[in-house]
């Protein structure tokens, strides 16, 4: 391609820039340098912007040493270059012959551009390689100065990746940007979350690529350091950290983030002014916003709480995400009425300044304490409105998101293939925007259906694409969660050492980072199968380890789910009294967070120790409300369970009409969302009642369809 000629002479009368005055003696130095080089000689001008080369041509063919000057600029902007060489040759090639040999213009090649084969990651470029060993022959091909305008951070690459040929400059000129360029860049950074929710893969890595070039170029940590630069280092940092963060990248967030809080302690910062205190305010919400996501709860939560303080009319924006994030912790601890007050102000916030996303976002997770709570129909109803509003403003990842939620209620209430259609509905959109949290999160709840359907190796399958896909992008939460649940499964199948062998891999990542709930989450279920191996000292000290953990941190659902199980083991134990006492301090619990569907387990449990003990009557009408539960909110599973275990007590009473009736709504259900061993068992129960009444061929046929008789 032909070399773009030099611009054409600035007027004398034109008045001189700030930006020129700034770069005056760097200007100066740089002519002398041009005046003085021949033949094959190397300069570097570290340039933050690629316009500013434009800029800089125009002065310097003002400069009376370079008013003879042939500059040629050579726009070398192939991310794939790996032969500089014979690309510099080949274009040296084709510039024109002169036209008279009597003036010979002394010519200068600037390279711009190049920063784009060095690249910003990686070891070794091939470009930097390939320069590092062809430096000599360079002298030969190419007669002429060079000058590479390159910014700083791809300056560093050459330093270290080619050393050798580094060591042939002649000089380093460093251009500052002008104050003008430095707020593009800021705007820049400031608008970076645009792309959030909606971009494709290659748009979110550009841009992620420019504010790595933002951060790089104005250096928090060099010194002498401005005002302005340390503003913009602050913005890009703040905006990358978010961009990692939807991504569900958390470590590449962090080590995003951690720098930006040096700059808050540089004397530079000071005195820090309203612009200031709003980009330090934006700093603290999304640093709270990562330690909730990381687990580390009281960070979380004195990080947002400082945002809170600190936001008096700054940005009510900044102040609804704050609310939002605090409304999260307090749902965590099981604080339902605070956790929707601090949302409803969120949402309130968001209508009044026409956030139209942050108002489905709110949305979406009141619905999910809804949800949680058993009042199905309003969740959903709320779902609906924030995926409305996500595909209004076209929020690709949130509309995933919801699909997501609304799926996993599908799946509750049984309707599996909806469920399904569903997850691959939010699958699709998070593979087509390159989300990889969302896509592992949506092949981690499909794995569970294809678990619960007894398609146990498709499940595995799915939670290793998962497992994979979190590993990647360094989600240990993501990660922890999964081997959670492939441990679950092998401890369903018996292979006992192997899921606690994962259990422990799940728990060391929970410690390391941070996630107290997780952890207990993880020793609880170590615990039941400590229970189910006969070893119930153990079991009950591992219980209380999740039961202190829970309780410190005001995990209420956990809390609860730890005394069902101990008030199992008590009830296994024939400590009868003591168990009911304990579903009692647990069903409370769960009566007071709204957990609708453990309230009906909890019930279920109690009618089952009523059953035992002969008290038929009191336990059908547990087992009744429990019932009730269940068809409200949906329980499919639930649903079938009470029906199986009411019609085993209707038989145990000779009412064998009604329980045969209640097993085979049970079996419809199971058969319906795929329960392979639940059905087993009631064909068991359906063909011992057939044989009790001698209808023997029934019986062995029935036997025989679950597999036991």
């Amino acid at each position: 391609p032909q070399p773009s000629p030099a611009p054409p002479i600035r007027p004398a009368e034109q008045v001189v820039s700030p930006w020129e005055a700034q770069n005056e003696a760097t200007i100066a130095q740089l002519a002398r340098f041009i005046d003085f080089a021949e033949g094959f000689t190397i300069g570097f001008i570290e340039v933050s912007f690629p316009e500013d080369i434009d800029g800089l041509l125009k002065v310097l063919l003002q400069r009376p040493e370079c008013r003879l000057v042939d500059f040629r600029i050579f726009d070398i902007s192939d991310p794939n270059l790996t032969y500089l060489q014979d690309e510099l040759t080949q274009r040296i090639n084709q510039l024109p012959k002169p036209i008279s040999m009597l003036v010979v213009p002394k010519r200068v090649i600037l390279v711009k551009g190049l920063e784009n084969a060095i690249g910003l990651f990686g070891d070794y470029p091939p470009v930097l390689q390939d320069l590092n060993f062809v430096r000599d022959a360079l002298a030969d091909s190419v007669p002429y100065p060079v000058l590479f305008c390159l910014p700083s951070y791809a300056i560093n690459r050459v330093i270290k990746y080619a050393p050798d040929f580094w060591s042939w400059k002649s000089g380093v000129f460093r251009i500052l940007a002008s104050q003008d360029r430095q707020d593009e860049a800021s705007i820049y950074a400031l608008h970076a979350q645009r792309l959030i929710g909606n971009a494709s893969q290659l748009e979110k890595q550009e841009r992620i690529q420019l504010l790595e070039k933002l951060a790089q170029e104005f250096d928090p940590l060099a010194a002498n350091r401005s005002k302005a630069d340390l503003r913009i280092a602050a913005q890009a940092l703040i905006e990358l950290g978010i961009v990692h963060i939807f991504s569900g990248e958390y470590l590449k967030a962090q080590a995003a983030l951690e720098p930006t809080a040096k700059i808050f302690a540089k004397s530079a910062w000071q005195p820090e002014t309203r612009r200031d205190l709003m980009i330090r305010i934006k700093y603290l919400t999304w640093q709270g916003c990562l330690d909730f996501m990381l687990g580390r709860m009281d960070q979380a939560e004195q990080g947002l709480n400082t945002a809170l303080a600190l936001n008096n009319n700054v940005d009510p924006g900044l102040k609804a995400l704050s609310c939002f994030y605090l409304g999260h912790l307090k749902a965590q601890h099981g604080q339902v009425e605070e956790a929707i007050a601090l949302f409803q102000q969120s949402l309130d916030i968001d209508e009044r300044i026409g956030n139209a996303q942050g108002k489905a976002v709110t949305l979406h997770d009141i619905a999910n304490i809804k949800a949680r709570q058993g009042q199905v129909e309003e969740a959903i109803a709320l779902f609906q409105q924030s995926l409305d509003i996500k595909e209004r403003i076209g929020n690709a990842q949130g509309k995933a998101a919801t699909l997501h939620e609304i799926a996993n209620i599908k799946a509750q209430q049984g309707q599996v293939d909806e469920a399904i259609a569903l997850y691959q509905q939010s699958l699709d959109i998070t593979e087509r925007i390159g989300n990889a949290q969302g896509k592992a999160a949506t092949l981690h709840d499909i794995a569970n259906i294809k678990a619960q359907q007894g398609q146990v190796e498709e499940a595995i399958a799915l939670f290793q694409q998962s497992l994979d896909i979190t590993e990647r992008i360094g989600d240990a939460q993501g990660k922890a969660a999964t081997l959670h649940d492939i441990a679950n499964i092998k401890a369903q199948q018996g292979q006992v050492e192997e899921a606690i062998a994962l259990f422990q891999q799940s728990l060391d990542i929970y410690e390391r980072i941070g996630n107290a709930q997780g952890k207990a989450n993880t020793l609880h279920e170590i615990a039941k199968i400590k229970a189910n191996q006969g070893q119930v000292e153990e079991a009950i000290a591992l219980f209380q380890q999740s039961l202190d953990i829970t309780e410190r941190i005001g995990d209420a659902q956990g809390k609860a789910a730890t005394l069902y199980e101990i008030a199992n083991i008590k009830a296994q134990q024939g400590q009868v009294e003591e168990a009911i006492a304990l579903y009692q301090q647990s069903l409370d619990i769960k009566e007071r967070i709204g957990d609708a569907q453990g309230k009906a387990d909890t019930l279920h449990e109690i009618a089952n120790i009523k059953a035992n003990q002969g008290q038929v009557e009191e336990a059908i009408t547990l087992f009744q409300q429990s019932l009730d539960i269940y068809e409200r909110i949906g329980d499919a599973q639930g649903k079938a369970v009470t029906l199986y275990e009411i019609a085993k007590i209707k038989a145990q009473q000779g009412q064998v009409e009604e329980a045969v009736a209640l097993f085979q709504q049970s079996l419809d259900i199971k058969e319906r969302i795929g329960d392979a061993q639940g059905k087993a068992a009631t064909l068991h129960e359906i063909a011992r009642i057939k044989a009790q009444q001698g209808q023997v061929e029934e019986a062995i046929a029935q036997g025989d369809s679950g597999w036991i008789f």
